[in-house]
């Protein structure tokens, strides 16, 4: 998996694409967001648009996203679109986790 960080005004976007599973994309998706959370950001949005596919290490390391948020007294974010090839019961389970928004825009504007 490949994660992107772009500025969105003062809100930081993680970009997620590829798979995101046990040992491919979870570390990555962990350093991204302690890099962001390091440098004082409280407000992050972590775009899944990008992700193809997700197990449950790729679940929990995004619900661990959202400790080390509220660790840092910051806010997660999430962006997963209609189109969105992560499975159902996945998406219902970071539905109840977390604000769910269908694009950046609508993400970054929900702060």
């Amino acid at each position: 998996m490949k994660t992107s960080v772009k500025d969105a005004g003062k809100v930081k976007i993680v970009g997620c694409e590829g798979k995101l599973y046990l040992g491919n994309g979870d570390e990555d998706l962990a350093k991204a967001i302690k890099t962001v959370l390091g440098e004082g950001h409280k407000k992050v949005v972590l775009d899944l648009a990008g992700v193809t596919a997700m197990d449950s290490a790729g679940l929990g390391e995004v619900v661990a996203c959202k400790k080390r948020a509220m660790d840092s007294k910051a806010e997660v974010k999430i962006v997963i679109p209609q189109s969105s090839r992560i499975p159902l019961h996945v998406q219902t389970c970071i539905r109840l986790a977390f604000d769910v928004f269908e694009d950046n825009t609508k993400a970054s504007g929900s702060f």
